[in-house]
């Protein structure tokens, strides 16, 4: 678990980092890395930045959105290396043009990649045990998978 310190006059500072996100290619079958400086509030963690800004989609031209923008965050946590992403049911629809497999290495390269995690640990509205999509269990952590990364 990550705990933010905060002395009570910063409430309102932002943290810097320089991330990698993913994004889909044309084909909606592999990923596109993005990189790019955030500024980000200091009281939330750069895991939860990242999802958001997956969420939001990309800002390069050729590269697509791999979570559909009305998925809202219920938590991100971080702990013993693997990062828990909690979304609301409206992920489970995978309305997009891109593989399920797409959606999720999206996330989970990404946080692999700039956070301190080996896996990602998907929940919906809290359970684990469900599926994604076409029937991807999101019921084991997810390690990163750079295979499906293209230039």
């Amino acid at each position: 678990v990550v705990f933010i310190e905060n002395a009570g006059r910063q409430i309102n500072t932002y943290s810097h980092a320089s991330i990698n996100l993913y994004y889909a290619s044309e084909d909606g079958k592999h990923l596109k890395r993005d990189s790019r400086a955030i500024y980000y509030s200091s009281s939330m963690p750069l895991e939860w930045a990242i999802v958001e800004r997956l969420i939001d989609g990309p800002k390069v031209r050729g590269n697509h959105p791999t979570v559909p923008p009305n998925v809202q965050i219920v938590s991100v946590t971080n702990s013993v290396g693997i990062c828990y992403v909690n979304l609301v049911s409206s992920f489970q629809a995978n309305v997009l043009t891109v593989s399920p497999e797409a959606t999720i290495y999206s996330i989970v390269n990404s946080l692999v990649e700039d956070c301190n995690v080996q896996s990602v640990q998907f929940s919906v509205n809290g359970e684990s045990d469900v599926e994604f999509a076409s029937g991807l269990s999101l019921k084991q952590p997810f390690t990163a998978d750079m295979s499906l990364v293209v230039d």
